[in-house]
C-alpha cells in the first residue's frame, strides 16, 4: 500500500472515530427523562378540620397582696396564765393559743369574725362563718353549713373544744372563747402579752403578719377568648376576676398554706410568680390551614365545598389557624376549601 492511501485510511479511521465519541457524549447529554416520583403533584383543594380541646392558656405574673399587721386580741378579763405565742411563729386555726384563769382559748379563722354569743335558734352570715370553718377543719360535715345554729354545730364546737384540751362546755359558743386569725395559719407572731400578766377584753396576745387579702394579675393579656376564667398559682386553681384578681377564700387559703411562697414574697416586697390563666371550661375548637381563613373585616369564615360558615379565630401558629363555630347547633365540617379552590371572598352570615 502507497503512502498516501495509508494517510487517507487514518484520517478516515480517525473521523469515524470522534464521530462514534460525539455520538455517545450527545447521547449523555441528552435532556434526562423526570422520575416519576419528582413529577408536581396536583394542587391541593382541601385541608382537614382537626378538632382540639383548647382553654386559651397565657401565663401571667401575679402579686400577692396581704393585709397590716394583725393585732391577734383576746376577749375576756384574767390572768393570762398560758400562751402558745413564740416569737416569728406561727399559729393555726383550730388551735389553742393561750390560756386565760386557766380556760382555753381557741385561735379561729373564720371569714366573718365572730362578734356575739351564739345560742341555739340563732342565724346569720356569722353562724355560717363558724360552720364553713368547722366543717374545714373536720368537726361538721360540710352539708350541714346552713348558717343555723343547732345541735349539730354546738356539738361540733364541743369536739373541738376537747380536741384543744378543754370540756364539753355549754351549749352556747361564746365569743371570748375564741381569738380571731384574718387567716387559717398566721405567721411572723410578735408576742405582746406575757403568762402571769393581767389581761382585758381587747389586750393584744400577739401581733401577726398581715394575711393574703388577694391576688392580682400584673398585666392581663389583650384579647382574650370570651368566658368564665382560672388562675392557676403553686399548683392552686380558682376563679379570677375580669380585671385579674382572685379573693375566693378557699383559694387563697389554699395559696396560704404554702408558707415558704408566702415568706418568699415577704421577703422581697413586688416580687411575683408564675402562673396560668385560661378558661374555667374548655371549648371545642379545630385547626385548619391559616390559608382556608376567609377575611371579611369584621368578621372571619371558611368555606366547605359551596358553603360559608361563620367561625371566629382564636389563634395562630406555625400556618396553622385555630378557630371555633359559634353556631354551636351546627355540626363542623370534616374539610375546608383552600387554594385555587376557594372562591369566597366574603362572609354571609
Amino acid at each position: 500500500m502507497s503512502r498516501r492511501g495509508s494517510k487517507i485510511t487514518l484520517v478516515g479511521m480517525c473521523a469515524l472515530t470522534l464521530a462514534g465519541t460525539a455520538g455517545i457524549v450527545g447521547y449523555a447529554l441528552r435532556p434526562a427523562e423526570s422520575p416519576e416520583l419528582l413529577t408536581p403533584a396536583a394542587a391541593e383543594t382541601s385541608a382537614p378540620v382537626v378538632s382540639q380541646p383548647f382553654d386559651d392558656t397565657h401565663r401571667v405574673q401575679v402579686r400577692l397582696v396581704t393585709s397590716e399587721i394583725e393585732p391577734l386580741v383576746l376577749q375576756q378579763a384574767g390572768t393570762l396564765t398560758a400562751s402558745s405565742c413564740e416569737g416569728g411563729g406561727s399559729i393555726a386555726s383550730g388551735t389553742l393559743i393561750a390560756r386565760v384563769d386557766d380556760r382555753p382559748v381557741i385561735a379561729l379563722h373564720t371569714a366573718v369574725p365572730l362578734y356575739r354569743d351564739l345560742a341555739w335558734g340563732d342565724e346569720g352570715t356569722d353562724v355560717d362563718a363558724l360552720q364553713s370553718e368547722l366543717a374545714r377543719l373536720g368537726y361538721l360535715s360540710g352539708d350541714l353549713v346552713d348558717g343555723y345554729y343547732g345541735w349539730n354545730t354546738s356539738h361540733a364546737v364541743q369536739q373541738l373544744r376537747v380536741a384543744v384540751g378543754g370540756t364539753n362546755g355549754e351549749n352556747i359558743t361564746q365569743r371570748a372563747e375564741f381569738v380571731w386569725l384574718p387567716a387559717p395559719d398566721v405567721t411572723g407572731l410578735a408576742c405582746e402579752a406575757r403568762v402571769g400578766q393581767d389581761v382585758s377584753p381587747g389586750a393584744a396576745l400577739a401581733n401577726a403578719e398581715g394575711a393574703l387579702e388577694r391576688l392580682e394579675i400584673e398585666t392581663v393579656p389583650d384579647a382574650l377568648t370570651p368566658g368564665a376564667r382560672t388562675l392557676t398559682v403553686n399548683g392552686v386553681t380558682g376563679p379570677v376576676s375580669e380585671t385579674g384578681v382572685v379573693d375566693d377564700p378557699e383559694t387563697l387559703a389554699q395559696i396560704a398554706a404554702d408558707t415558704e411562697l408566702i415568706a418568699a414574697m415577704r421577703a422581697e416586697p413586688g416580687t411575683t410568680v408564675t402562673g396560668n390563666l385560661a378558661l374555667a371550661e374548655q371549648i371545642d375548637a379545630y385547626t385548619v390551614p391559616v390559608g382556608a381563613i376567609v377575611d371579611d373585616g369584621d368578621q372571619q369564615c371558611v368555606q366547605a365545598d359551596e358553603t360559608t360558615h361563620l367561625v371566629d379565630l382564636l389563634g395562630s401558629a406555625l400556618g396553622s389557624a385555630v378557630i371555633s363555630f359559634p353556631d354551636t347547633d351546627a355540626r363542623a365540617p370534616e374539610t375546608v376549601t383552600i387554594g385555587t379552590a376557594l372562591t369566597e371572598t366574603r362572609c354571609d352570615d
